[in-house]
């Protein structure tokens, strides 16, 4: 009976020492008792959570006492000390710091080097929901890859090794993946720990998400080009009811017309003059090889359109390059109006190229930035889209080798190498106006 007894409190110990307490609450600015959104709360076993729009956080905590910290670029290191479970949500308050944040000469309070005092450099990155995604090697070894999750102001919450890690890719869905030198991996974050789901193959990954150009409305859409021509089709499929619908096919008519003439006649029309020529049996053969070439033309098109594709939540934007237009489609897939544009042009004497231009698009605000790409740096341009014209340049600072350039809540986060040893790539955030 009294090794039952034992035995039973044993149990009952062993059940109250595993057991794991929730602890929650708010944190608040100390002077404005406003919520800080996006703080770092952090166990001293380096796991943690961060807090949500509302200041909120929830932790699972194995025992007691226990100490925490927590973190935020704008505010002091607050670490917090708890003898027993409190029973009830905390509130707890930032002190805003008073000495100056790391600047860059454009800015005093808007540029910030978010991960100047790691010992990592920085490969890619990846903004998600509140959730910062970096990727990088420890003291630059590249035998030591790491992933990273951090808050939106860089300050990490938890990390993975990685083997052979080669960037981070963001679906046409907002879904971030790791991709290494021969895999793809979903990343995702249970609030406790990160999970790589969803192996695949690199190379069949990157394939299947190439035939996405975008995803708005619950629509899918996708591009293919015309048969035997210059065109190239846009086209949506609803990712619930499967349902399909053709928006445009746009056709360099030009362009066409050039590579027409030029397969029947001939580069600089040798067919032509030939066919005039003195003797006979020349002016037959030449007369002959048009003739054919009429009759096998529609092979010689090369599919060189080019049809960019951004979106907002509701609106698609088609821009045709060859027709000078931005068309706008709404959230049934039915054309909507379109807008005259220059900003696509590079006119060099008497022949016209087209700027190579990424459309970045802050999910957030949902605004539209053009990036195009200079000899030494970058323009980044917010895009006016009910006017389809450019609006204003983005002061970014003239960092040749800039790298990962992307908007995400207003602000522009990029990387780029410091100066001296051991040449870390640094994480730049620039707050935008």
């Amino acid at each position: 009976m009294r090794a039952f007894f034992l035995f039973g409190m044993l149990i009952i110990s062993g059940l109250c020492f595993g057991q794991n307490h929730k602890l929650s609450g708010t944190i608040r600015d100390h002077e404005t008792q406003l919520p800080v959104p996006g703080a770092s709360v952090t166990r001293s076993d380096g796991q943690g959570t961060i807090t949500d729009a509302n200041g909120f956080f929830s932790l699972m905590i194995s025992s007691f006492p226990a100490t925490f910290v927590v973190s935020h670029v704008s505010y002091e290191r607050t670490e917090v000390s708890l003898p027993a479970d409190p029973k009830k949500p905390l509130t707890i308050s930032l002190h805003q710091k008073i000495s100056d944040i790391p600047e860059v000469q454009i800015s005093a309070k808007r540029m910030r080097i978010l991960t100047e005092d790691s010992d990592f450099s920085l490969l890619d990155i990846a903004c998600g929901k509140e959730i910062l995604w970096m990727l990088g090697f420890i003291r630059n070894h590249h035998s030591q890859g790491r992933l990273w999750q951090a808050n939106l102001y860089g300050d990490t919450i938890r990390s993975l090794p990685v083997a052979k890690p080669e960037e981070l890719f963001t679906d046409p869905f907002g879904n971030v993946h790791l991709l290494t030198s021969d895999s793809a991996y979903q990343l995702f974050n249970n609030g406790t720990e990160i999970l790589l789901l969803y192996s695949s193959e690199k190379a069949s990954f990157l394939e299947s998400m190439d035939v996405i150009k975008v995803v708005y409305a619950d629509k899918m859409v996708y591009q293919d080009y015309l048969p035997d021509s210059e065109g190239l089709q846009t086209r949506w499929i609803s990712t619930d009811s499967h349902k399909k619908g053709l928006l445009c096919s746009i056709r360099d008519s030009a362009e066409e017309a050039r590579q027409t003439f030029e397969y029947i006649y001939g580069k600089d029309m040798y067919l032509y003059h030939l066919a005039r020529s003195e003797l006979l049996i020349t002016r037959i053969e030449a007369k002959n090889q048009i003739r054919f070439n009429r009759l096998t033309q529609d092979s010689v098109f090369n599919r060189n359109v080019k049809v960019p594709v951004f979106a907002t939540d509701d609106s698609l934007y088609l821009v045709n390059l060859y027709k000078d237009s931005l068309n706008v489609y709404d959230d049934s897939g039915v054309y909507a109006g379109s807008r005259h544009i220059n900003f696509h042009r590079d006119s060099i004497l008497f022949d016209v190229s087209y700027r190579s231009i990424r459309y970045l698009k802050d999910p957030v605000t949902q605004n539209i930035f053009l990036l195009i790409r200079r000899i030494a740096s970058w323009d980044l341009i917010m895009l006016d889209l009910p006017s389809g014209k450019p609006g204003r340049t983005v002061p970014l600072p003239d960092f040749p080798g800039m790298t990962s350039i992307q908007v995400h809540g207003n602000a522009v986060y990029f990387l780029y190498a410091e100066k001296d040893f051991p040449f870390y790539n640094r994480l730049y955030r620039y707050q935008l106006e």
